[in-house]
């Protein structure tokens, strides 16, 4: 059953056939959301993540690497999602978002990996730079559609909603336009920041922020970095996020959200109760 070591026949000599030589030679945007990495050889992949497996995510890396999009703004985190193999020379790096406006640059970066011929990674040649999405694509154009999956998950501060609902095959439904956009937005206003490792500037936390602050003047800075936030968002074109407080007396402070976005407009508001302002 283990006759062989990752495609080697065990006690063969792993030192006589390992040499410098795996490159990274180019990589593109081939979606808005997905980074095409070529090699100079072909690569192992076993899909069992074993060492040097390339199919294992962990062994690829997005970094912003500078530069201002179409729309005048910098590039945004994004994550690795999952990897699938294209050829046998290239591996396609599916991102967790889309990738900020044409114009802004990112580093990838791979680690670990062998050529099939057990080629190691070259030091100087396991990163590279590529441009937000596809060159002259913008995101809302149309070129692809974000997907998310579908729950109940709706509404700002909601209990009990964490389950998924099913479509008429059994699988996982999912959820697209601006049904998606509005939990998206929900979703980046009610995560704290830093909850997710791989994003860690994503996330609000309007809810257990309102309830650590102390006057009119901080509740209006995180109103502005709420709408920073929703910006982040690929369809969102402007965002509003103005602070209620006619029924502060009660500790009841609601944040009313504008968004407008290239498939429509969403408005909705978000209720925090238990606050003190000075």
């Amino acid at each position: 059953m283990f006759g062989t070591l990752w495609g080697r026949e065990w006690g063969a000599s792993a030192s006589s056939s390992v040499g410098a030589g795996l490159s990274v030679v180019a990589a593109d945007a081939i979606r808005e959301n997905m980074i095409e990495v070529r090699f100079s050889d072909p690569v192992y992949w076993s899909n069992l993540r074993d060492p040097y497996d390339a199919a294992d995510r962990a062994r690829y890396s997005v970094s912003v690497a500078g530069g201002v999009g179409v729309d005048g703004e910098p590039p945004h985190d994004v994550g690795v999602a999952r990897v699938e193999q294209l050829a046998s020379d290239a591996i396609g790096v599916w991102l967790d978002r889309a990738l900020s406006h044409y114009g802004t640059r990112y580093r990838i970066s791979v680690n670990g990996l062998r050529s099939v011929d057990w080629l190691e990674l070259d030091p100087g040649a396991s990163s590279i730079l590529v441009s937000g999405s596809r060159a002259g694509a913008r995101r809302g154009s149309g070129a692809s559609e974000v997907v998310d999956i579908g729950n109940a998950d709706l509404a700002f501060g909601a209990s009990g909603s964490a389950g998924y609902a099913t479509d008429s095959t059994g699988d996982y439904a999912t959820e697209s336009g601006l049904a998606a956009v509005r939990k998206r937005c929900i979703r980046r206003l009610s995560t704290q920041r830093g909850a997710f490792s791989h994003l860690p500037a994503y996330g609000v936390d309007i809810g257990g922020a309102v309830k650590r602050l102390g006057s009119v003047d901080a509740l209006s800075a995180l109103a502005a970095d709420a709408e920073a936030q929703l910006l982040q968002e690929p369809e969102v074109t402007s965002a509003k996020v103005s602070v209620d407080l006619a029924r502060i007396a009660a500790g009841l402070v609601v944040f009313r959200v504008r968004v407008a976005t290239t498939i429509g407009s969403i408005s909705f508001a978000a209720p925090v109760s238990g606050v003190v302002v000075d």
